[in-house]
């Protein structure tokens, strides 16, 4: 094709540029990243020149700018466009938008002479207009005198030359020039949508546009639509986006340390699952997305999956594994999502199901693998410990942790995908053989699963309550003092007792020290090391009555389970209960399965938390950071720069400051659940509470409690809730569950029917509702309220608190 288009043109120049699938979104910038090659002439240099542009998508400085933007790699490619040479005259950008202020009344004009290497290389100061959009206007007028600028050589490539006099001292555009260019500008932006990034040439009495992309890198405009938060992720205007589900386990803002790695993460454990089975995406955007540095998940795709699994449906999607609100979903119309004709629907079924029956078949295997790859990195830990590996080991040992990691997020989430299918198969059994439409005879059936492992550190926790019962030293000190205090008199103590405190607390500590609040962070701190928030959760349950201990209550409702299969068993017709065993078994196992794999994959991440703290401490020894948190403001690669001395500590802390102003800024942004392409911060009057006394949500775990409320935001900084109080909550994962104890029922802001805090309110048989949106901001500490976790309701029965 280069050969025809070559001897057809003639001796014609050309510009050889990138245009990568990852490249220029609105978002992230390439720029200057990829080779653009200028005045290539003949068939070999042109093609030399188009794998030179090739070749550069994996140059370290494209490597390095894509990890620190959370750029997929496997979802990159790479198209060469081979341009007619443009000759120059004069050339620059113009951004339809201040990218220094964010102003989005005014283009920004900047002009060189020659061609626009001149600008991109950084060799002259190019001249600056700033036009106002309505009248044309110019708010500033820059000229910069150029004495160089950068013209096509006789031999091809460019060189540089000396501006003749007579222009050195003159502006490249006269003033009609930058209007005509701004408006042009003008006219561009509206066509694309968005604001954009222009580069343009001027040559033989006319504006020549070489390429538009979407502006990135803007400061925050002061409207809230202008904002562009750092890491925000591009995306296409008609993809759906959504934070159910996601927020549960990664709730709130993440840090850009721990998003650089786990948007890269959580996209190889979305999309390898499904590559496996076979199942063609057509939506181009990634499988989860950081807005506002808070994750989401992508619905189009998720649909577009469905389409193409055999026995799922959108209702279970939307119901089961995302949980979503109807009033989140009602604005969708998700039948105008394109669907596969019957034929293609039918041979897609034919190509994933074999698949699909396969990878339930291995994923025991797998899951053996996941346990050996974490047993290998304590293994491995014990022998050599961080403290005495070199920076480049300590990178090198980091670095090889999140790949080999990487097999067990991937083993999770196919174990949760499998859960989610089993708990639907056995809901329609319940639903149309039992006449179960609320799910509590479901719910029963699922409940009472010994060894359940997000339930495991209730059952030590109290083991330790009654440790600190039978000692008069130990209860006192439970009983008057905070935390922090009971750690300073534990240590300050010699007695039999106490020792033996302090070594059952080491046994709780080896097996659930991993966990945590947020524990896909790596800037939260594990059990391990904040026991001051252990022993809150300890002294919650001293005064708790024996009968609420876990194992009793776990003996209680495994009874009250094989009870209920029993009597479910009788109402079944002879062929529909080997159907209904299988269902129950499948649903039973793989919930099981899927705590144990979820704890797993936090001790792979609890094992960077403590190799990042390492990093952090060093960093601090040597003054290159000013605290041990600070290093979470930075992103992976960044923060490896710094240790391995490619980051100067300077930037380090401009670049930390910068990022903590964000996040506070970040911190007053409050998002719709469900929202197409970029979302819009919702203004105010979008957040008002709703009028009433009710709140309505997703009923999990069956029962009806009356009981004063406790609002806990974050146990980290409040975990006391006494014995019977109703648990309120914005948002559950394991580093609630040892609070749900004492509780009488658990009332969540977000959540579904399989989210961790759901499966743990059934195996204590509280009655929970999730998903009622307004709770803890509605719910005050000290109101009696009523909880329906039968019908999904909450009822807030006085206005008084306490």
């Amino acid at each position: 094709a280069y050969a025809a288009l070559i001897i057809d043109a003639g001796d014609v120049a050309y510009a050889v540029r990138s245009s990568a699938t990852a490249e220029d979104g609105s978002t992230a910038s390439f720029a200057g990243q990829h080779r653009t090659l200028l005045n290539v002439r003949g068939l070999d240099p042109v093609l030399a020149a188009v794998l030179e542009c090739w070749a550069s998508l994996y140059s370290e400085e494209a490597l390095e700018y894509r990890r620190v933007q959370g750029v997929v790699e496997d979802r990159l490619a790479m198209a060469v466009v081979v341009q007619t040479l443009v000759p120059a005259e004069a050339s620059g950008v113009a951004f339809t938008v201040d990218p220094a202020t964010g102003d989005r009344d005014v283009v920004i004009v900047e002009a060189v002479w020659g061609l626009g290497e001149g600008l991109v290389g950084g060799l002259v100061t190019p001249d600056h207009y700033a036009i106002r959009k309505t009248d044309g206007a110019f708010v500033r007028r820059e000229m910069s005198a150029q004495s160089v600028r950068v013209v096509p050589a006789g031999d091809g490539g460019v060189r540089n030359e000396d501006v003749p006099p007579e222009l050195a001292t003159s502006a490249v555009l006269s003033e009609e020039q930058a209007q005509e260019l701004a408006r042009l500008a003008v006219r561009i932006e509206e066509q694309a949508g968005r604001p954009q990034d222009i580069e343009w040439a001027w040559a033989a009495g006319e504006f020549v546009i070489l390429q538009s992309r979407p502006v990135t890198g803007v400061a925050a405009a002061v409207e809230r639509d202008g904002w562009v938060s750092e890491f925000d992720t591009d995306t296409q205007p008609e993809t759906i986006w959504t934070s159910a589900n996601v927020q549960e386990v990664l709730p709130g803002q993440m840090s850009p340390f721990a998003s650089s790695i786990q948007l890269e993460a959580l996209e190889k454990y979305g999309m390898e699952p499904i590559e496996r089975m076979g199942i063609k995406l057509s939506n181009q955007d990634p499988f989860f997305a950081f807005f506002y540095g808070r994750a989401f998940l992508n619905v189009t795709m998720m649909l577009d999956m469905i389409d193409q699994t055999p026995f799922a449906s959108q209702e279970a999607l939307m119901d089961q594994y995302l949980s979503l609100s109807r009033a989140s979903a009602s604005d969708f119309d998700f039948t105008k999502i394109p669907h596969r004709a019957i034929w293609k629907k039918l041979a897609g079924y034919i190509r994933v199901l074999p698949r699909m029956l396969w990878y339930r078949i291995r994923l025991p295997k797998d899951i053996e693998r996941s346990e050996a790859i974490v047993e290998a990195f304590r293994r491995e830990d014990d022998e050599r410990p961080v403290s005495e590996q070199s920076d480049e080991e300590l990178v090198q040992t980091f670095e090889d942790g999140i790949d080999r990691g990487g097999d067990v997020g991937i083993t999770h989430v196919s174990g949760a995908g499998i859960t989610g299918s089993a708990f639907e198969m056995l809901r329609n059994c319940t639903e149309r053989w039992l006449d179960d439409e609320a799910g509590t005879l479901q719910a029963t059936l699922v409940t009472g699963l010994a060894g359940l492992e997000s339930a495991l550190p209730a059952f030590e926790l109290w083991e330790l309550s009654r440790l600190v019962l039978a000692s008069a030293v130990l209860k006192e000190a439970f009983e008057t003092s905070d935390g922090a205090e009971i750690e300073r008199r534990l240590e300050a103590a010699n007695r039999d007792d106490t020792s033996a405190f302090r070594r059952a607390l080491a046994t709780f500590i080896k097996h659930h020290g991993h966990r945590s609040v947020m524990e896909a962070e790596a800037a939260a701190k594990s059990w391990e090391e904040d026991v001051p928030t252990v022993y809150v959760m300890i002294r919650n349950y001293l005064h708790a009555d024996p009968a609420a201990s876990p194992q009793r209550i776990g003996e209680r409702q495994r009874k009250q389970r094989e009870a209920v299969t029993e009597d479910s068993r009788k109402k079944l017709g002879f062929w529909q209960r080997p159907i209904f065993r299988y269902a129950l078994g499948e649903a039973q196992r793989w919930i099981a399965s899927r705590e144990h794999t979820k704890s797993l994959l936090v001790r792979t991440t609890d094992r960077g938390r403590h190799y990042s703290r390492e990093m952090a401490s060093r960093l601090v020894e040597r003054g290159k950071l000013a605290d041990v948190f600070d290093l979470y403001q930075l992103t992976w690669t960044e923060a490896k720069a710094l240790l391995l001395g490619d980051l100067s500590p300077e930037e380090a802390a401009a670049t930390i400051e910068r990022r903590k102003k964000e996040h506070t800024r970040n911190a007053t942004v409050t998002l719709p659940e469900m929202f197409r392409g970029r979302p819009v911060p919702l203004r105010p009057e979008e957040t008002a509470l709703p009028e009433g006394r009710v709140l309505e949500g997703i009923p999990v775990s069956p029962g009806r409690v009356t009981a004063k409320a406790r609002v806990i935001m974050d146990p980290r900084t409040d975990a006391t809730i006494e014995p019977g109080e109703v648990l309120v909550a914005p948002v559950t994962d394991a580093g609630w569950t040892p609070l749900f104890v004492a509780a009488s029922a658990v009332v969540v802001d977000v959540g579904g029917t399989l989210s961790h805090g759901s499966t743990v309110a059934r195996e204590y048989g509280l009655p929970a509702v999730v998903n009622v949106k307004y709770g803890t901001r509605m719910i005050r500490t000290g109101q009696t309220i009523t909880v329906d976790g039968t019908k999904g309701v909450v009822v807030i029965e006085d206005q008084r608190s306490s």
